[in-house]
């Protein structure tokens, strides 16, 4: 009896969970109101993202007698690539896209080396002159030359004219050294011990030890680093663009403030901005300003 009993409980809570389940379904199938308006609001906010992405790809197979025409079509009358040939062609999109990559790539490497060999040698107590060299590089981060006195060094170490500039001249962050050396500093001790009585050297500890372990930190500098690149790589295409064909225009006001350069006349500010605009034009475009040798 017991046996039965128990069989006929178990029937009933099947029955019983089977009914809640399905419950539960026709509560989910069912559609309220407020799915309705769900739907419906995030319908229109699909329609404002897509339509701005649709009427630009369609503006792009347009010719050029048919944007001043019709701009504002839906539909291209005479569909043309003709847009992308000149593209690829004759804006120098490829030698942009090659000199983001150059950039970004060897800059972020070299930077990467400096930061983590320095930021390992600062991170040891016993290191000769640690305090001086950490008040020195702290000092760069509230106190700067400015625009004149980096480009005066940049042209006495040699890199008057040259690609890698951009990369030499922008190498070291002193924050994002400091982030990795807190990172070296916060290692157990410990394990440098064991590797030293190990027989491995301060080379090794560094390479297999140390960097495996701050991976999190690399990341996050490295990618601090691609950005800076980035950003460097942008301003630097932007004047590689206008030389490509022989030429520059400098940017904006640059042909105004070279006449006054030329003519020997100019007051303060036109020069300092002759500086910022002719700098990374020189780096690319040398001979386009006179600088003097």
């Amino acid at each position: 009896m017991t046996a039965i009993s128990s069989n006929r409980a178990d029937k009933k809570a099947e029955k019983l969970l089977e009914r809640e389940i399905a419950r539960k379904k026709r509560k989910l199938q069912k559609t309220t109101a407020f799915d309705v308006f769900n739907i419906i609001f995030l319908l229109i906010l699909a329609f404002i993202v897509i339509v701005p992405f649709y009427y630009t790809i369609v503006r792009s197979f347009l010719t050029q007698q048919e944007f001043i025409m019709n701009g504002t079509t839906l539909w291209p009358q005479s569909p043309t690539t003709g847009n992308y040939r000149d593209i690829f062609v004759g804006t120098g999109l490829l030698r942009s896209f090659f000199n983001s990559v150059l950039y970004t790539v060897t800059g972020t490497l070299f930077s990467m080396f400096l930061a983590t060999t320095l930021a390992y040698g600062l991170s040891k107590k016993n290191y000769p002159g640690r305090a001086l060299f950490q008040n020195m590089i702290v000092f760069t981060m509230y106190f700067g030359g400015g625009v004149v006195p980096f480009f005066l060094l940049v042209k006495d170490l040699g890199l008057y004219g040259n690609r890698f500039a951009v990369v030499i001249a922008l190498a070291f962050n002193a924050f994002n050294m400091i982030i990795l050396r807190n990172f070296f500093e916060s290692l157990p001790p410990d394990l440098e011990e064991a590797a030293m009585l190990d027989g491995a050297s301060p080379f090794r500890i560094f390479w297999q030890i140390d960097l495996p372990l701050m991976k999190p930190a690399l990341a996050t500098v490295t990618l601090y680093f691609i950005v800076d690149r980035n950003a460097a790589g942008t301003a630097a295409d932007s004047v590689d663009e206008q030389c490509a064909g022989g030429g520059c225009s400098g940017g904006a006001g640059a042909p105004h403030i070279r006449r006054r350069h030329e003519g020997g006349g100019g007051d303060c500010d036109d020069a300092a901005h002759h500086v910022r605009v002719s700098f990374p034009a020189k780096v690319f475009c040398k001979g386009r300003y006179d600088w003097g040798d």
